[in-house]
C-alpha cells in the first residue's frame, strides 16, 4: 500500500489548493492537509501540507517547480474578460456570497459568533484572494494594471511569529507547573501566566519570508530582492493575502507615477513649442 507524504508545506491555504487543483489536472491525487486545523491559530503558524501517494512525489514536485518558472516568467494576471474584479488587489477570485470562516481565521470564538451573518446576512462580493468585501460588482477595474517588461516584480517580507506555537509551549508549561503546586490557589496564575508568556515569546521571534505565493523563501534583513524569485522586496506584510493586495498598489503607484512623468514631458514638450512659435522682435 503506497504512503501518503508530503510535497510542499504552504503559508496560504489558498495557493495549497489551487496547487492541489494543478496536481489533480494532470493526473496525481493530491489532498490538502492542514496540520493545525483543530487549531487556527496554530494553523497559521505550521502551515498547510500539500500532499500525494509517495509513487507520484517525483513527479508532484517537477510539476510544482514548472509551475513556480512559469509564474516568475509570466506577469502577475487572470485576463478574464467581463470578470468581475476585486476593487483592492484587482484579482477576479470573487464570489457574491454571504459572509464565510476563513480557513485561518486567528480568533476561534470570532468564526462562531459570524454563524448568523453566515447563515442569514446579505450576500456582498468578496474576494477569496484578500479578503476584500464590497457592495457595486462595478466598482473594480476592468483589467489589472500592468507592469512594463522592465518594471520590478513587487514582493514582500512577510514577517511571521509563532505567537500560536508559543502559547501551546507556554500552556504546556504553565500546567505543568500547576500540578506541582497541586490544589493551591497559586496553580491556575502559573497556568496562565505560563501561556501568556509563551505567546508574548513566541509574538516576539519572527522570521521574515517571501511573500510570493510560489515562493516563500527566508529572507535576511539586508536584502533587497529575493534569491529564488528574483522579486523586488517592496515593502513588509503581517498576512499571506496581503500580498495581492499590496502588489496590486504596487502596480497602480508605479502606473501613476509614469503618467505624471508623461504628462510632464509633454507639458515640457508643449512649452518649447510656445516659446519656437512665439513671434521675435521687430
Amino acid at each position: 500500500m503506497a504512503d501518503i507524504v508530503t510535497v510542499r508545506t504552504f503559508l496560504d491555504p489558498i495557493a495549497a489548493e489551487i496547487a492541489r487543483m494543478l496536481l489533480q489536472t494532470a493526473g496525481i491525487d493530491a489532498f490538502v492537509h492542514e496540520s493545525g486545523a483543530f487549531n487556527p491559530v496554530l494553523s497559521a503558524t505550521i502551515g498547510t501540507d500539500l500532499r500525494v501517494r509517495d509513487y507520484d512525489l517525483e513527479r508532484a514536485r517537477d510539476i510544482l517547480a514548472a509551475a513556480d518558472e512559469r509564474a516568475r516568467s509570466e506577469p502577475e494576471d487572470d485576463d478574464e474578460p467581463g470578470a468581475v474584479r476585486c476593487p483592492r488587489c484587482e484579482l477576479t477570485l470573487c464570489f457574491h456570497e454571504r459572509a464565510r470562516i476563513r480557513p485561518n481565521a486567528p480568533v476561534p470564538l470570532a468564526a462562531v459568533l459570524s454563524i448568523p451573518s453566515m447563515l442569514f446576512g446579505p450576500k456582498r462580493w468578496r474576494c477569496h484572494s484578500c479578503g476584500h468585501v464590497w457592495n457595486d460588482p462595478k466598482e473594480g477595474p476592468a483589467a489589472m494594471t500592468r507592469l512594463l517588461p522592465d518594471d520590478p516584480r513587487p514582493v514582500f517580507r512577510l514577517r511571521r511569529g509563532s505567537p500560536g506555537m508559543g502559547l501551546f509551549v507556554g500552556g504546556g508549561a504553565g500546567l505543568l507547573g500547576a500540578l506541582l503546586f497541586g490544589s493551591s490557589g497559586v496553580a491556575p496564575f502559573v497556568l496562565i501566566g505560563g501561556a501568556l508568556v509563551g505567546w508574548l515569546v513566541g509574538r516576539s521571534l519572527t522570521r521574515d519570508l517571501c511573500s510570493a505565493p510560489d515562493c516563500r523563501e527566508p529572507l535576511r534583513a539586508n536584502q533587497e530582492s529575493c534569491t529564488k524569485c528574483k522579486g523586488t522586496i517592496a515593502g513588509v506584510i503581517h498576512r499571506a493575502a496581503e500580498h495581492y493586495a499590496e502588489a496590486a498598489a504596487f502596480r497602480r503607484e508605479l502606473a501613476q507615477a509614469r503618467e505624471r512623468d508623461r504628462e510632464r514631458r509633454q507639458a515640457r514638450r508643449a512649452k518649447r513649442g510656445r516659446k519656437r512659435a512665439a513671434p521675435g522682435p521687430d
